[in-house]
């Protein structure tokens, strides 16, 4: 994120949920919108082992493990951690939260204790996130890409998206059958059959322009 500001401003649009890594990754923007209903923050770093070593000893369930190093069985779920392993596995969350803090202080431009504060997991609507200076703003995409706009000095502009949507007929098409498929057998045995060549050219016509009006039936000389 920090390279891509250097060529061009950075302005997110949040959705329905930001949370969590979506924050990680938007904090340290140009400029947040959050949709009126948008769920953010979750500043926070979770850690949850699974563990059946019970559970396999009640059903005669085992596993020999072979491995070198203290901590490489650290994570199987068949060994219960010990206390060595658990405090090594508290201290990388914890040096990852203070990193996700960093992130969101140096990106929002307030301090470690005010981050504290609206962190430890809490989530926030958009109205709470702005009042808390998590975003910048409430709105929709249109208004950040006004936003981004205004902020590159940009007055005409197009607007693309990805990935591209088919329309309401391109997706029924698509449910009904594969057109490349049906193109593909049609082309083989295009010259064994006459009916086969009108359908060959139907599927052509229906690929490049999906909505059709035609009789259920062929008028020959």
């Amino acid at each position: 994120m920090k390279r891509l500001r250097k060529v061009k401003p950075v302005v997110i649009s949040m959705g329905n949920v930001a949370a969590s890594g979506g924050y990680y990754i938007s904090a340290e923007s140009d400029y947040i919108f959050a949709d009126p209903f948008t769920i953010t923050g979750s500043i926070g770093v979770v850690a949850m082992i699974p563990n059946i070593a019970k559970l396999s000893d009640n059903i005669g369930l085992h596993e020999q493990d072979i491995s070198k190093g203290k901590f490489a069985n650290a994570f199987s779920i068949y060994t219960k951690p010990d206390e060595s392993m658990i405090n090594s596995i508290r201290m990388s969350i914890k040096e990852t939260y203070l990193e996700f803090k960093q992130r969101v202080a140096d990106g929002r431009g307030i301090t470690l204790d005010e981050v504290e504060l609206i962190a430890q997991g809490q989530v926030w609507s958009a109205e709470d996130a702005l009042q808390n200076k998590l975003i910048d703003e409430t709105g929709m995409i249109s208004d950040a890409i006004k936003k981004a706009a205004e902020l590159s000095n940009i007055e005409e502009y197009t607007i693309k998206y990805y990935p591209k949507q088919k329309n309401f007929f391109e997706e029924i098409i698509k449910d009904k059958f594969d057109i490349d498929i049906a193109e593909t057998v049609i082309s083989n045995q295009i010259k064994e059959n006459r009916g086969i060549l009108r359908a060959w050219q139907l599927f052509k016509s229906i690929k490049n322009d999906p909505l059709q009006a035609v009789m259920p039936f062929e008028l020959e000389n």
